[in-house]
């Protein structure tokens, strides 16, 4: 029963015979499932395994909060790099 195998924030690939923890910007909020829930977009989570729909939280809000515990990489690096880039543009327009 896949409900054994994979908990709530977990899933199960079928290819491994232990279950994976959701990644940053996922969510799983049932046990058993075989897949997880992506966070709605411009929305991610703060860790893996995150079990619930209210971990995702707007990436612009936790740059500002939490500047330096929001992992950066990959495509969150791009998405700050254009916030910062489009604050920069609207303060220079505003002078």
């Amino acid at each position: 029963m896949l409900s054994d195998i994979a908990p709530v924030g977990y899933f199960y690939d079928g290819a491994d015979p232990q279950p994976q923890p959701c990644p940053i910007g996922f969510y799983q909020d049932q046990p058993g499932q075989l897949q997880c829930i992506g966070c709605n977009p411009g929305e991610t989570t703060l860790q893996i395994a995150s079990n619930s729909s209210a971990d995702c939280q707007s990436e612009l809000q936790l740059l500002v909060e939490y500047p330096s515990s929001v992992p950066v990489c990959g495509a969150f690096s791009l998405v700050r790099v254009m916030v910062v880039l489009q604050i920069h543009a609207l303060t220079a327009r505003s002078w």
